[in-house]
């Protein structure tokens, strides 16, 4: 094998490992001269790229430091349809999924800031003796991130999937009625025949408008909390213990 070739292999392999490695990014760029290059950036505008491999992402896309098991506690949360139970404590479910599946989200977050506070305190008093007392608090912490997270786990992808159809159908039908009745382009208050019309669209449609809007508020409410819980966990936790 030519040692230009070995020595831009070797290169390759080294800069994929270490890639790999950090779950980064390895791009192979292919200049107009058939030149190729193996980087960690994204290739120059004029460049061919190739991207190899592709940052690793967390359970539906979130930041894996969401569902990492705390390191005090051995948390494991058994859960059926009606709740969880974790090292004897019990977690009864609500019945309406959707906020089921909401409410793990947003407490998922204060979760872990809970279990963190404790941690830090029974790393600091461990430090200084005996810090048995501690560590139940910080078991009970643990199972709480527990159970959220295995509640998400079982309901996101349904859940979110009906949440956001259901969104989008509402808003659809919302339309499609407020579209059958066109407001005609003229100013002030007018008796022509397109404004009569228009008005009489309007009244004859008011009950079908009225019962859409009122969908589309319900699923809109739980559509935009998903978008907002949604964004607050594909970003990485601050992460302590």
């Amino acid at each position: 094998m030519p040692t230009q070739l070995f020595g831009v292999l070797f290169a390759f392999f080294t800069l994929l490992f270490l890639s790999l490695s950090a779950h980064s990014k390895v791009y192979q760029c292919t200049d107009a001269n058939g030149s190729v290059a193996f980087q960690g950036t994204p290739c120059a505008e004029e460049a061919k790229e190739t991207e190899l491999y592709k940052a690793k992402q967390g359970k539906f896309g979130f930041h894996p430091s969401w569902f990492v098991s705390p390191r005090v506690g051995g948390a494991v949360a058994r859960c059926t349809d009606t709740g969880c139970v974790c090292k004897g404590s019990t977690y009864e479910y609500q019945q309406n999924l959707n906020s089921r599946l909401l409410n793990a989200m947003s407490s998922l977050q204060g979760a872990w800031r809970y279990y963190q506070t404790n941690f830090d305190r029974y790393i600091e008093v461990q430090k200084r003796g005996n810090a048995a007392s501690l560590k139940k608090t910080v078991g009970d912490a643990a199972c709480k991130v527990a159970i959220h997270q295995k509640t998400i786990e079982l309901y996101y992808q349904e859940v979110a999937d009906t949440i956001i159809n259901e969104h989008e159908m509402a808003s659809s039908a919302m339309n499609k009625i407020d579209a059958q009745c066109k407001q005609p382009n003229e100013t002030g208050w007018t008796n022509s025949d397109r404004a009569k019309a228009w008005v009489k669209c309007k009244d004859r449609n008011r009950k079908a408008h009225n019962q859409a809007n009122r969908l589309k508020r319900q699923y809109s409410s739980y559509y935009y909390s998903l978008m907002q819980e949604q964004k607050k966990l594909f970003k990485p936790r601050q992460v302590n213990g």
